[in-house]
């Protein structure tokens, strides 16, 4: 099953189309014979196996792979996702989705993982296999990031493809690395901030008596020559996870991931659509409680253009001057941007934020009523959010159309 890479028992697959990426044994054998006699073989309910997804919009990376290369691709490209020890397209990225592991890119199975399911041991691919599979990557996540990756859920599962090694406690700014049953303590080093770096590591570490402290973070890491390199907060916590799809669905989180940590998650074009956000004490608590016994919310924006340059501001408020509104300001890109421009883009940054504030708290469809001083504005992003004519592409504000209606198909708010 692992060989394959699907989420449907190997049993029920055409055996044609999916043979070449099975291990000559005996029971390809019996897949093949049972295939020739048109005999059907099933478990019984909970009896074999399957890889689960294990976030809300998770894909096995073998069917993206067989919708596209050819049968001799698909081996190469198995073979290297079988060294990496992958199988969904949530194990390719860092646990915040923002971009993909490099570790994963460059080849080499990724730092500070440890794999939950029993891989066979197979032989490093060719490089032509590694170009083929950095090609595969670039074609399918030209972003380089997961379309997901702000507003993500993980599966409430049992198990997960694998576990984290390290926990980093920014009290303290000390990574602990989790090496057998023992834990080791590695000090911060002094290092200029990065984008997408939250801490870099001496390589030598101390042993650490007993668990790290309670306050530490599961993070993702990578090793390089001189340091290791804490990249991101895992947000694959079991407080944020939740089952997903009935009415036990429902249940509210105790400590879900806090709107800064999925903030930080934004792809860079939607973190300049949003803006610098104002993030309460309370972390939105005060809106989501509103949300949930049924109080008025607002989304109010306002846009204003000057001089071939535009800024717009927002905000998530209960009421005028509310001190636990959320608030946010920033430019407008664009070549001499309108106030039209201006108004949408303080709307669109409304529904991003409300939907990351909402999106694992157990609250679903929440109600916000839009206000901005432009009736235009709220008037064509409703209309774009369910149909999007040819004519409408060559408006200068499509690209913000698109956003607003991609994120308005995830239906949180």
């Amino acid at each position: 099953q692992l060989e394959i890479g699907m989420g449907t028992p190997f049993f029920e697959l055409p055996f044609e189309l999916w043979v070449f990426l099975a291990t000559p044994s005996w029971l390809r054998h019996l897949w093949q014979s049972c295939s020739r006699a048109g005999v059907s073989v099933q478990a019984a309910a909970g009896k074999h196996w399957i890889p689960p997804l294990q976030t809300e919009s998770d894909e096995y990376i073998m069917d993206r792979v067989r919708k596209i290369f050819s049968r001799k691709a698909s081996i190469k490209l198995n073979h290297c996702r079988r060294y990496l020890q992958v199988v969904t397209t949530s194990d390719l990225f860092l646990h915040d989705g923002s971009r993909i592991h490099p570790d994963i890119y460059r080849g080499a199975r990724a730092s500070g993982r440890k794999s939950q399911y029993a891989w066979p041991e197979i032989s490093p691919p060719s490089r032509t296999c590694w170009n083929l599979w950095k090609q595969f990557l670039r074609y399918e996540f030209p972003a380089g990031t997961s379309m997901h990756s702000a507003d993500e859920v993980w599966c409430d599962l049992d198990s997960y493809s694998h576990s984290l090694l390290c926990r980093y406690d920014t009290a303290s700014q000390t990574l602990y690395r989790l090496d057998g049953d023992q834990w080791w303590r590695h000090e911060t080093k002094p290092a200029p901030s990065l984008r997408g770096v939250v801490a870099k590591c001496c390589l030598e570490g101390s042993q650490h008596e007993g668990q790290p402290p309670a306050t530490g973070l599961w993070v993702e890491i990578e090793y390089t020559k001189n340091a290791i390199v804490v990249l991101t907060e895992s947000l694959r916590t079991a407080a944020a996870m939740r089952r997903i799809g009935g009415a036990e669905a429902m249940d509210i989180i105790s400590d879900p991931i806090s709107l800064a940590a999925r903030l930080r998650a934004l792809p860079i074009e939607l973190k300049r659509v949003v803006g610098r956000v104002t993030i309460p004490d309370d972390d939105g608590e005060a809106i989501i409680d509103a949300l949930r016994s049924g109080e008025k919310v607002y989304g109010v924006s306002d846009g204003s253009a000057s001089n071939g340059l535009a800024a717009h501001g927002w905000k998530l408020t209960r009421r005028p001057n509310d001190p636990m509104a959320i608030k946010g300001r920033g430019p407008v890109d664009g070549l001499s941007p309108s106030a039209f421009r201006a108004e949408m883009q303080g709307q669109v940054a409304v529904l991003i934020v409300s939907s990351l504030l909402v999106a694992d708290r157990g609250v679903r469809n929440a109600h916000i009523l839009s206000l901005c001083d432009n009736q235009a504005t709220l008037r064509r992003l409703a209309a774009h959010s369910k149909s999007l004519r040819v004519r409408d592409q060559v408006e200068s504000e499509v690209d913000l159309f698109l956003i607003y209606r991609e994120w308005m198909k995830k239906r949180h708010v």
